[in-house]
């Protein structure tokens, strides 16, 4: 299951859609993603306070404000003979949504 995570309202279904952030007519939008082991991959994705630590980490890096990060969690697929290991794969995947007139720039955003 994938994870949803905004700061402003904490996890969001996304079945219910999107979250509402800068207008993408209005925004740059750099997407990226990121694939990290870790011992409890459930846990790490329903953790606010983690996902929240990688929002911040992803803000700091991009020189932005927490708040233009976006983040989806996800348990990454397991092979057979690894689904007796607590130990697995998240992927984290981010939306960094830049509204025009923000101070940005493109080395910023990498």
């Amino acid at each position: 299951d994938t994870m949803l995570y905004d700061p402003t309202v904490g996890f969001v279904d996304p079945a219910a859609g999107s979250i509402d952030g800068p207008s993408s007519a209005t925004a740059t939008v750099v997407s990226g993603d990121l694939k990290l082991t870790v011992e409890d991959p459930p846990a790490f994705c329903a953790s606010e306070l983690v996902l929240l630590g990688l929002q911040q980490a992803i803000a700091r890096a991009a020189a932005q404000d927490v708040g233009f990060v976006q983040l989806a969690c996800s348990v990454a697929a397991r092979r057979r003979l690894q689904a007796r290991r607590l130990a697995g794969a998240v992927e984290v995947a981010y939306d960094i949504s830049v509204p025009a007139g923000a101070d940005a720039t493109a080395a910023s955003l990498r």
